[in-house]
This record gives C-alpha cells, structure tokens and sequence, in this order.
C-alpha cells in the first residue's frame, strides 16, 4: 500500500445512544419534515470535516462560507425550502451558531466527529489478529522489539537484553501471572540470583511480591518457591509450574479477580476524589500539575491519549493522590535530571501507570540514590563497580 493510501484519512460521526431521544432530535422529528433536518444536519457534520466544523471553503486565499445554495447544490436530496428551514431551526436550537465573521460552526464539533487514517485502522487490525493469536495462545505474543502483548489484552515492556533473550520465553513459561500469587497486573521479571539470564533463574512475580522479593523473609520464601519447580519442563518450555502448586495459584488468582469484579460491581464510595470518566476535569489536573511541577516542560495542549491516562490514573488513584504525585515528582532530583543520562521526566511519563505507581512508592525520593552518590565520589563515575551498584539499585527499587 502507497504512503499515500496509508495517510488516506477516514471521517466517522459519533453519536450517543441518547441522540434520538434527545429534546432537540425529538423536536426536530416532530416537524413535517423532520427527519429530513436530521439526516441533513448529519450530512453537513461530514461536509465540515475538512474545516473542524465551520460550514466553508477555501479557494486560493479567499474563504467562502456556505450558503443555501451552495448546501443545496453539495446536498442534493433535499430541496431549497427545506434547507433554509432547516439552517433557521438549527440556529435556534443550538447546533449551528454564526461566527463573528459570518461563516455557520457546527456546535460541540470535537465530540461528534472523529477521525483515522488507513494505516492507523491497518495497526489496529494487526492488534486485534495479534490478541487473537495470545488468547488462543493464552501466551505474550511480541508486537516490537520491547513490547508485548498479554492475553488479556494489556501490553508488557520487556527488554530482552537485560533477559539475555529469555524474557518472553520466562512471562509464557510463567502462563502470563506472577508465580507466587496468581496475580496478572502488574509483572516483573525478576532475576534470582541478580544477574543470571537462565530460564531456572528468572521468575515472573507482582509488583507486591517482587517487593517481598528484595525482604529478607520474602526472599528466602519466593526463592524456595522457585526451587520448587518444575525445572526440566522450564528449559523445554512445557508445564512451567510446579505441578502441586499450580491448581492452588490459579485458584488465588481467579478468587482475586472474582472480589475484584465484585467491589467494582457494588462499589458505591463517596470518595469524590475518584470521579467517573464523564466528570474528570481534566483541565484542573493539567493546572495543578504546571502549577506545582515547575522543574518540568509546561502542557500546552490537552490531547485524547492524554484525556485517557488522566482519566485512567484517576480512576485508579483519585484526583488527592495524582496531586501527592506531582508535588513528589517535583521534589525528585532524579526524575529533573541530575542523573548520568541528563535524562528528565515529563508529563506523559508521570502519567503512565507503573511510573505514577514507582514515584508513589518513593523510588525516585532523594534518599534512594544517597549511597549511590556518595560511592561515585571515590570512585571513577565510569568504573564498573560503581555502575553496577547504580543499575543494582535502580533494578532492587523496580525502577528498571
């Protein structure tokens, strides 16, 4: 397919389940020729497509709003009379405003048209034959070089270099949960002994458990757990678990998933900090954080992919805590970019669901990286003893 078909862009209109019901289609409908005004009034929603609304057309320089006659030349099916009735009533109920400058806007034009290129439906489609293939699987399936896809369609970051190549084959090998609970949010692929890259030493845990992992009692448990399976099948990529433990993990797996579709389904809190998607305001959480996290690059423009991680986040964290979050990023040398890499965050990056869940954690606090510190000043920033002890670090707080 040319890049030209690839950038083909199509248009669709979203309507919601109550459009026909509403008081303004309703009164449309009553009149004698109502739906005519409704069917019309979609047509001209698609002819503005091009103009983010505004019934126009450019030629050369000049821009040249519609009129009757030229709606009625575009739009065919419905005579002269019936367009100049319908552009009045329209006005009158608010879909269609005039402009200072005379050109008609359709009304709230950004929530009912939307918009995709051909090859953006070509990648979406490549998605779903691709969790398709990890359901059928019940495997990761890989999708780029660090990215895979699970069966429950969420994606995982894996960088196989760190893995020696093993990191995939260990998630699959795990049945896509953490080892010791069941748990399928949320993974890490942990390294037993701290640098081995062999399927024997490498364990997929939670976020909880890989925490448990680096406590002196947690460690010796989930390294006994380990012993204890079944090592032969690993290597060969067959019955990752140990077989007696198996059943009894996918049971604490599915109970959890269980209570957890339940307190969603009966969940009544009046904790108004966890709004519902259709009231999140977006516009004070983008404020609080270029008020609070002055160190960072401002948000300038409030995009879909980031309305749907703030709604996630909120969801998930309530509005109190992404404030906490923010006023930590702020206080995080590290996260502003006092590092070896000179890299900083951002806002897109705070955003993100494990990072939110690492600066909450305090893995980013200053105090994290004070021994690091202190060792880089007798030592050469490029040796490797004082590298290895950074990334061990860095690796022991799950910030990497």
């Amino acid at each position: 397919m040319t890049n030209e078909n690839k950038n083909k862009r199509y248009y669709w209109i979203k309507l919601k389940d109550t459009f026909f019901t509403s008081d303004t289609v309703d009164f449309l409908m009553s009149q004698k020729n109502g739906a005519n005004y409704v069917v019309l009034y979609q047509m001209l929603c698609l002819k503005s497509v091009n103009t983010q609304g505004e019934l126009s057309r450019k030629i050369g320089e000049m821009i040249i709003p519609f009129d009757v006659d030229k709606i009625h030349r575009d739009c065919k099916y419905f005579d002269i009379d019936t367009i100049r009735v319908a552009l009045e009533l329209y006005i009158r109920l608010g879909l269609i405003y005039e402009q200072d400058n005379g050109i008609l806007q359709i009304a709230n034009f950004d929530n009912m048209v939307g918009s995709e290129t051909q090859g953006a439906i070509e990648k979406r489609q490549q998605k779903q034959e691709k969790l398709k293939e990890a359901r059928e699987k019940k495997q990761a399936v890989k999708i780029s070089s660090e990215r895979v896809l699970l069966p429950d369609g969420s994606f995982q970051y894996i960088d196989e270099k760190r893995f020696g190549g093993n990191g995939l084959k260990a998630l699959n090998n795990a049945g896509c949960m953490c080892e010791v609970c069941g748990e399928t949010e949320k993974l890490v692929i942990h390294h037993l002994n701290g640098y081995s890259n062999e399927l024997k030493d490498l364990i997929v845990l939670c976020r909880k458990c890989h925490g448990k992992a680096h406590s002196k009692n947690g460690k010796e448990e989930i390294e006994q757990i380990a012993k204890n399976r079944n090592i032969q099948g690993i290597e060969q990529g067959i019955e990752p678990f140990y077989q007696d433990n198996r059943d009894k993990i996918l049971e604490i797996r599915d109970k959890r998933i269980d209570n957890r579709d339940k307190i969603e389904e009966d969940d009544v809190s009046d904790d108004t900090t966890k709004l519902q998607s259709n009231s999140v305001d977006y516009k004070y959480i983008v404020d609080s954080f270029n008020t609070i996290c002055v160190s960072y690059s401002k948000v300038t423009k409030l995009s879909e992919n980031r309305k749907k991680a703030i709604r996630c986040r909120v969801k998930t964290y309530g509005v109190d805590t992404i404030i906490q979050c923010f006023n930590k990023a702020e206080d995080s040398d590290f996260l502003k970019g006092k590092n070896d890499k000179n890299w900083s965050a951002n806002f897109d990056w705070i955003m993100e669901d494990r990072n939110m869940a690492k600066i909450l954690d305090g893995n980013y606090d200053n105090k994290r990286f004070a021994d690091t510190h202190s060792k880089k000043t007798t030592a050469s920033p490029d040796s490797e003893e004082v590298q290895d002890a950074y990334f061990k670090q860095l690796e022991q707080y799950g910030i990497i």
